[in-house]
């Protein structure tokens, strides 16, 4: 696999703050574009990529496999490790980890694995970002994912829910980026993203079952205004971080759909440099 990534901010030290920022499912690096020079001029580095089978980071052997988060994290691992050795080789690294979407699952599932194996990298997780996020493991009602979960979604069903991504932008930048992202994907690939995305989504039991928090760092949870998929999660992840002595910020964005960073870059990332400067 060819991971493509890049590291923004190199003008700013490096005792600077990391902040690392994944896209969702038939996204691209390209949708922090807006997020970015917030950050950057606010003296954090950032460092963005292209999830596997999206944008730039496809198989060398041009052959597509199952899209397996395992494998995303693996991915992570090693584009950590060539950062780490190239612009931080004499420092410590406060990293702060976000995501868009899918991108947040990702956040949430790496931040949860590799915890301790980051400290011992002298990699410090000191926050989690999530932008209009599913929540892995949440018992909440979702429509429309048992199908891809059990590979019955159609062709057509497969259709429908990309076009929904590229429509969940309201600006007419947004649907722009969010059209050429998609389209740097196979409908192979994404079919199979969707399935590993419906697969960290369990079914209701009655009642639910308690969640358990995948990680105690602090959150920042913000969601779109118009975003109809992950507000109910979003909330519910909220009051159980507040339960158990999380501190979590949760904010509205408004005048934006789910694809929040396309539609209102310059406010996510004026959120984020608020939190990122809270914490530290």
């Amino acid at each position: 696999m060819e991971n493509n990534f890049e590291v923004l901010g190199l003008e700013n030290n490096a005792q600077s703050p990391l902040i690392w920022l994944i896209h969702g499912a038939g996204g691209s690096l390209r949708h922090f574009d807006t997020v970015i020079p917030i950050l950057t001029e606010a003296g954090y580095r950032v460092l963005v990529n292209d999830v596997r089978y999206h944008g730039l980071s496809q198989p060398l052997d041009g052959a597509e496999g199952p899209f397996e988060f395992t494998s995303v994290i693996q991915d992570m691992d090693s584009i950590m490790q060539k950062v780490k050795q190239k612009h931080y080789p004499d420092h410590d690294i406060n990293l702060f980890l976000g995501g868009l979407s899918m991108g947040g699952i990702i956040s949430l599932l790496f931040g949860s694995e590799h915890a301790s194996k980051l400290e011992s990298e002298k990699v410090k997780l000191q926050g989690i970002i999530l932008l209009a996020s599913g929540i892995p493991y949440l018992e909440v009602p979702r429509l429309g994912w048992d199908l891809f979960k059990t590979r019955q979604a159609t062709p057509e069903m497969l259709e429908g829910a990309r076009l929904a991504v590229m429509a969940s932008a309201i600006t007419e930048y947004g649907q722009k980026q969010a059209k050429l992202a998609m389209e740097q994907m196979s409908r192979h690939a994404l079919y199979e993203c969707f399935v590993a995305i419906a697969e960290m989504y369990p079914t209701p039991a009655t009642p639910p079952n308690p969640y358990k928090l995948l990680t105690t760092v602090p959150m920042l949870l913000l969601i779109p205004d118009q975003d109809p998929y992950t507000r109910i999660e979003m909330e519910a992840l909220h009051a159980v971080n507040q339960q158990e002595g999380v501190l979590s910020i949760i904010k509205t964005v408004e005048n934006a759909g789910h694809l929040v960073t396309l539609d209102k870059g310059d406010q996510v990332g004026i959120e984020i440099r608020e939190f990122c400067s809270s914490i530290l």
